[in-house]
């Protein structure tokens, strides 16, 4: 039996790619837009998430290709890029948590494909859950961007998929609003470097 993934672990090795500066807010302010589901489809997961950030396409785009920097997030013992050719890079990943009294330590190797300066697709090459795949995708708004994400994966675990589910959903959004509120601070040192 493997361990159960935590939500940290979808967020942080399956979404996360990168997203080094993650703080530790527990709240979203409202003109973030938060949303987020979780969904079970059959043995599978389907996660979706949207939410808006006060930065430009470019900005918000060198944030999430930040892949090494996520060995800074909680949890992420290690996060490196192992190849990059083109606009493929691969990130090999190693997560330490404890959910309930379950311990959780995962390897996954993941290969993300490039499209600047609005879209990522990812999948699992190698790693502990049985498959991992989705898309990260920008969208300018008036002075702002939208970060849209879609992902679905499958674990394999005797815990029952309904507290999976829970934990996976509440740990997600945590996360993500982490993440909203880290990438509004960092926008500024982040992408003017490569945005200009």
């Amino acid at each position: 039996m493997k361990p159960l993934p935590s939500g940290l672990f979808i967020a942080a090795t399956l979404i996360t790619f990168g997203w080094s500066q993650i703080a530790t807010a527990q709240t979203t302010p409202p003109d973030f837009d938060l949303k987020v589901s979780v969904q079970k489809a059959g043995d599978a997961f389907q996660v979706n998430a949207s939410f808006l950030i006060p930065a430009t396409e470019c900005q918000t785009y060198t944030m999430l290709t930040d892949y090494e920097s996520a060995a800074k997030i909680p949890g992420i013992k290690k996060s490196v890029v192992i190849s990059r050719e083109a606009n493929k890079v691969r990130v090999e990943r190693d997560v330490k948590e404890r959910i309930l009294f379950f311990p959780i330590n995962l390897h996954s190797i993941v290969e993300y494909e490039e499209t600047p300066t609005n879209l990522l697709t990812f999948h699992q090459i190698s790693g502990d859950v049985e498959y991992y795949r989705g898309t990260w995708k920008i969208q300018p708004e008036e002075g702002s961007a939208r970060l849209q994400y879609q992902s679905e994966f499958a674990i394999d675990t005797l815990i029952p998929s309904f507290v999976a589910q829970y934990f996976i959903k509440n740990n997600i959004r945590s996360r993500f609003e982490a993440m909203a509120t880290n990438f509004s601070r960092k926008k500024e040192t982040l992408g003017q470097l490569a945005c200009n």
